[in-house]
């Protein structure tokens, strides 16, 4: 393929993907662009793209950006955060645009503010990668002195804050109304980010319990009680959020969401570490083995659209016949009404008339 070719596809690519349509990401465009940057090794093009969609013009615009830049952080070349981060005071823009609108507004807010933050986050440590996954000897070896050991904690329980602050806002206004239901394409479309945030979530999370129990063996327990107020509140919210995510046949289409431990970690106890670690361990093999492949996800998204279709279809019949009856029911009413008229103006000509018209004459 010739450089003219290449460029083209691309754009035409995130044209396609960045679109007002209230519709998910269609998996073929996200994989041009993600491919695009590991056959460039840079996510330059997608940015040059970008620049020429007005983003502030319809919400949804927006919400297929922030979807596709947070796609790319995951999975792109592994210089997209680096020039992500060149561009991340567009994420402010963009959040200080939304934040006032109704809808999408305060979903678009809490999205372009979780990006924000990721791409610092990034800027601020280089060796975490766009999917996050670094090994226990890596993280150990991050988190060797106390002092960044602290402050790395303290570094991922933010991100941890900001992604389930994310879905917060996503569920508060799928729960509004049955037009954002998972089952219909406007609901999809809300919904997708939220698969993102599981895999972002899990490793965040298996991170901070292992930092935590290794702050709980050199510092005292008393100065960590934030840390672990924060904890908690971490830990609910997030087992909260996969049970909810569980209930959608939706998100099992794309991955296997991990079972979240019932109870959180004793971090006084050191012995727990091994038992805890394992489980989550065990659980992560899971959410990275299953994640589901890019033929599959195509198959099981194609019966989706296929479905959707048919519920489209028998959504315009119920319409038709709901318009038909209303109709009836517009004639039946106009009906009435003449009726009705006619007979009070009947009833008022027999009051109107004079006695001596009604005298019977023999």
């Amino acid at each position: 393929m010739d450089r003219d070719a290449f460029f083209r596809g691309q754009f035409q690519a995130v044209q396609k993907a960045i679109t007002k349509d209230e519709t998910p990401l269609k998996p073929k465009h996200l994989e041009t662009i993600l491919l695009g940057t590991h056959t460039e090794k840079s996510s330059a093009i997608f940015w040059s793209s970008v620049k020429k969609i007005k983003l502030e013009n319809h919400p949804v615009l927006t919400w297929k950006f922030c979807l596709l830049v947070h796609k790319l952080l995951r999975d792109g070349h592994p210089v997209v955060p680096k020039e992500a981060y060149r561009n991340e005071k567009r994420f402010t823009q963009l959040a200080l645009h939304w934040k006032d609108k109704r809808d999408y507004g305060p979903c678009i807010d809490a999205y372009c503010k979780l990006l924000h933050d990721r791409v610092i986050f990034h800027h601020k440590r280089p060796y975490f990668p766009g999917n996050l996954f670094v090994s226990p000897l890596q993280l150990d070896t991050m988190g060797r002195d106390l002092s960044r050991m602290l402050r790395l904690t303290g570094d991922m329980m933010h991100q941890m804050d900001s992604l389930l602050a994310f879905q917060e806002k996503v569920y508060l206004l799928s729960n509004s109304s049955p037009r954002w239901d998972p089952n219909t394409p406007q609901g999809q479309c809300l919904m997708l980010p939220l698969i993102s945030v599981i895999m972002d979530t899990w490793p965040f999370f298996i991170y901070i319990v292992r930092m935590m129990y290794n702050l709980h063996s050199n510092v005292s327990p008393h100065e960590l009680e934030g840390y672990r107020s924060r904890f908690q509140t971490i830990f609910e919210k997030t087992k909260q959020f996969y049970e909810e995510c569980s209930k959608h046949q939706y998100f099992r289409c794309f991955v296997q969401i991990p079972t979240f431990p019932l109870h959180a970690p004793n971090f006084f106890t050191q012995s727990d570490l091994e038992s805890y670690q394992t489980y989550l361990i065990g659980e992560s093999k899971k959410l990275t083995e299953t994640v589901t492949p890019a033929e599959e996800a195509r198959t099981r998204i194609e019966h989706y659209e296929n479905r959707l279709k048919e519920m489209h279809g028998e959504f315009q019949h119920v319409r038709r016949e709901a318009d038909e009856n209303r109709e009836e029911v517009q004639r039946l009413r106009y009906e009435l009404a003449l009726r009705d008229a006619s007979r009070t103006q009947n009833q008022a000509a027999i009051y109107d008339t004079p006695p001596d018209e009604f005298s019977i004459k023999f």
